[in-house]
């Protein structure tokens, strides 16, 4: 949704995390079918949906572990081979890492669902949820969840192992440079580049810990599978099968969460959303704020004073009288007059002509030429002490 919603979100790198949150939706999707299933002791829906509900684990699980392979790989071309042009990624590599996974996945799972002599989807553990058959005697399937383990399981996790190994060594590489390329790294545009694999080398952690998260999630359910293929049934209990199937959901429930606390944009954008009534009222109050601390600080003389800040002074310059006694002559002053006292003052010429509509001179004043730097009351009040 904040993939879709927010366009400052919808870089490259980002559509490998939006497809895997996509393959993580649809795999806790079925848990009101492994609910209902629950209550009623057994598969509920029947072999059709005993079918569908293995299909859509394994499409979905092999899909997240292929698009995490994909955001390793993405990673290791951004730290380790940054100036590779072929390597970068960009949009529409993107997309096609991301079909590429659902296609992966796709393959693997439909060979059970079509049973094709190859293996078939049946109910596990307590008979709640359904998966592939790892403990049948035929060979042929048996074949098949081997190399389905290899293709799912140890071929990404070798792969991913060597990317971030190598992301690794050059975060600590980067760490022990020598002193003597203290000028070179301070130079601006490998100041550039440090800011830009900083923040590169940081995702790559934060994907780290996705990835022990997934492998530690599903790790049990593949030394069960494996268990039953090469013929230890006698180690597979109900309860040893089914806790790992349910153990393996909580990469599922936990990637979002990790990727929203600790990737930044997602989680300004997220709290934008929650906070948006909120963010209106503080901003309503700030704009407030601004407004009379500007008309607090017109006594400070400004060189470019804009049309909001003539209306103020139309209402602060009211004359008055600095004088108690009637018998004895007073000045008039303004709050203009005490701005245009202070040293180096320049007015604006809209100000000027609301001093001459303001302020009006004697009759027996003839009025001078103004300069830049000196307002009509200052004139008019040395001369009047002449």
């Amino acid at each position: 949704y904040l993939y879709f919603r927010c366009r400052t979100l919808r870089t490259p790198g980002n559509i490998l995390v939006a497809n895997l949150a996509l393959s993580d939706f649809i795999m806790l999707a079925k848990t009101p079918i492994f609910i209902f299933n629950s209550f009623n002791l057994g598969p509920a829906l029947g072999k059709t949906g005993c079918v569908i509900y293995g299909f859509l684990g394994g499409l979905t699980g092999t899909t997240s572990i292929a698009t995490l392979t994909a955001i390793a790989l993405d990673r290791y071309w951004a730290v380790v081979r940054p100036l590779e042009p072929l390597t970068a990624l960009t949009a529409v590599r993107a997309r096609l890492l991301a079909v590429g996974a659902w296609t992966y996945a796709a393959v693997f799972s439909a060979v059970p669902a079509f049973d094709f002599g190859y293996g078939h989807y049946v109910p596990e553990g307590y008979l709640t949820s359904c998966s592939f058959d790892y403990l049948t005697e035929d060979l042929r399937p048996r074949y098949f969840i081997f190399a389905f383990f290899c293709a799912a399981w140890l071929v990404p996790f070798c792969t991913i192992f060597f990317c971030y190994t190598s992301i690794l060594q050059v975060v600590v590489c980067k760490r022990n440079m020598p002193s003597k390329n203290q000028e070179q790294r301070l130079s601006s545009r490998h100041v550039k580049e440090q800011t830009k694999r900083k923040a590169e080398i940081k995702l790559a952690f934060l994907v780290i810990v996705v990835i022990a998260l997934f492998f530690i999630s599903w790790t049990p359910y593949a030394i069960v599978a494996l268990l039953g293929i090469f013929g230890k049934k006698n180690l597979i209990t109900p309860t040893a099968s089914m806790i790992p199937a349910l153990f393996c959901k909580t990469a599922a429930c936990i990637n979002p969460f990790i990727y929203i606390i600790t990737h930044p944009k997602f989680r300004k954008e997220l709290q934008k959303i929650i906070y948006r009534d909120k963010s209106k009222r503080m901003s309503g109050t700030l704009r407030t704020t601004g407004y009379y601390t500007d008309s607090s600080r017109m006594h400070r003389p400004s060189k470019d004073l804009s049309d909001t800040d003539v209306e103020i002074l139309e209402m602060k310059d009211i004359p008055f009288r600095t004088g108690l006694n009637r018998n004895t002559s007073y000045n008039l002053e303004t709050i203009s007059s005490r701005v245009s006292e202070r040293e180096g003052s320049q007015r604006s010429a809209s100000l000027k002509s609301f001093e001459d509509s303001v302020v009006s001179p004697p009759s027996w004043y003839s009025k001078p030429q103004f300069s830049k730097k000196r307002s009509f009351q200052r004139r008019s009040s040395q001369k009047s002490g002449q």
